[in-house]
């Protein structure tokens, strides 16, 4: 018991809730940025059909795609939105001829604690993912199947930050939502570092999001199960 006590005297000298103490006005970082992904699983409307992107097979069926991310910052609150959009149109003759996607997510995440001697803080947070789909499938060029799909994800999740040699940090950030609310159930994960030089940062990152999404049945069933993962590049500017 003496030595529990230890422990937790201890790990609390290390902690502090005084981390954002520095954020005495508000802050607004805004981010716009590109995510290659690869994609597996299955996509359907009716006809679930297998889906296998590499990186290069993405790029090269992406006719075009927006992302970015905007958070306000006051003291240890971090207001967050995020969103990306991605329209893919595989090659002539595939089955699955159009895809449309865009993901817009909105929460709040509040810092928990700070290990002092890394300047390394803990974030807590919640919010959701709205998803809109639409994917359309053709077989010998005749349209069998065409659905437009729109599912809200609840999110919980936590926030690592660790500055580190001066004007770098790095950053991870885990979520897990749907709880069958929408998806049966959706991931989150990405791992990304930053340099920053006076109001502007320029960042790399790795991402991985699982989505598993299924409504309806025979005909009428719609099937959402993905993972798409693939570094992301982008630049922050701080307001």
């Amino acid at each position: 018991m003496t030595k529990a006590v230890i422990v937790s005297t201890l790990l609390m000298s290390f902690m502090a809730t005084g981390g954002a103490e520095a954020r005495k006005k508000w802050e607004f970082p805004v981010s716009p940025y590109f995510w290659l992904q690869s994609w597996s699983g299955s996509i359907g409307t009716g006809n679930t059909q297998p889906i296998d992107l590499s990186l290069s097979d993405y790029l090269d069926k992406l006719s075009w795609g927006a992302s970015g991310h905007a958070e306000a910052l006051y003291g240890p609150w971090a207001l967050m939105f995020d969103i990306v959009y991605r329209n893919l149109k595989p090659d002539e003759g595939d089955l699955l001829a159009d895809i449309d996607l865009v993901q817009v997510e909105l929460g709040a995440a509040y810092e928990v604690g700070l290990w002092v001697p890394t300047g390394l803080t803990f974030e807590a947070l919640a919010g959701g993912r709205y998803y809109g789909a639409n994917v359309l499938l053709k077989d010998m060029g005749i349209e069998i199947g065409d659905r437009d799909k729109h599912w809200v994800d609840p999110i919980i999740g936590g926030r690592v930050v660790r500055p580190f040699k001066e004007a770098w940090t790095a950053v991870l950030r885990g979520d897990i939502g749907g709880f069958s609310v929408g998806s049966t159930f959706s991931w989150n994960l990405v791992l990304g570092v930053g340099y920053r030089v006076g109001t502007m940062s320029f960042f790399v990152a790795w991402r991985t999001m699982g989505v598993d999404y299924e409504e309806g049945s025979g005909a009428d069933k719609f099937v959402w199960d993905t993972v798409s993962t693939g570094p992301g590049i982008g630049l922050t500017f701080h307001l």
